[in-house]
């Protein structure tokens, strides 16, 4: 009974964030149809309540390998929080676009895929859950000219973790 219920005080704690995260960036991604990204997927809970919090036109875009930490973290191995490569599933209509891989390899891809209007949409959100430092400079790095006033950037790993 204890841990049921305190895994659903963290899932509605989780959610309340996010609500109050996307909440933040709804001017910039109605006005400017801003991107909403989310980095590092793993079994999909947090997208899946992104998705949730969203209007249906927004699309949702999550980047993980879906096969586990690229490299070793803290006391946590290369290939932890491993998906084994499943990509999470998502009722139709919901509009949520995967990208597999690597984020170094993957961001650039999506970026140089994107159209003309594309091309000058402002990074909105970003839900940043990849636990490497390397990790995180490539999405920073990668969308620099794309975090303006306004985004909002949500680290997982901000308080309490290495």
């Amino acid at each position: 009974h204890t841990s049921k219920h305190v895994r659903s005080n963290l899932q509605r704690g989780t959610r309340d964030m996010l609500q109050l995260a996307l909440d933040q960036a709804l001017p910039m991604i109605s006005k400017s149809n801003g991107l909403v990204c989310e980095f590092g997927v793993a079994s999909g809970r947090s997208i899946r309540m992104t998705r949730e919090i969203l209007t249906p036109e927004v699309t949702v875009h999550g980047f993980d390998t879906f096969t586990g930490l690229p490299e070793a973290w803290g006391n946590e191995p290369a290939g932890s929080y491993t998906m084994e490569g499943t990509i999470p599933r998502f009722n139709d209509g919901q509009d949520v676009q995967f990208h597999k891989g690597l984020f170094c390899d993957t961001i650039p891809s999506f970026l140089d895929t994107c159209t003309h209007e594309q091309k000058k949409q402002p990074l909105a959100y970003a839900n940043i859950d990849c636990d490497l430092y390397s990790s995180t400079m490539d999405i920073l790095q990668l969308f620099r000219d794309r975090i303006v006033p306004g985004t909002i950037l949500l680290f997982d790993e901000y308080i309490g973790h290495q």
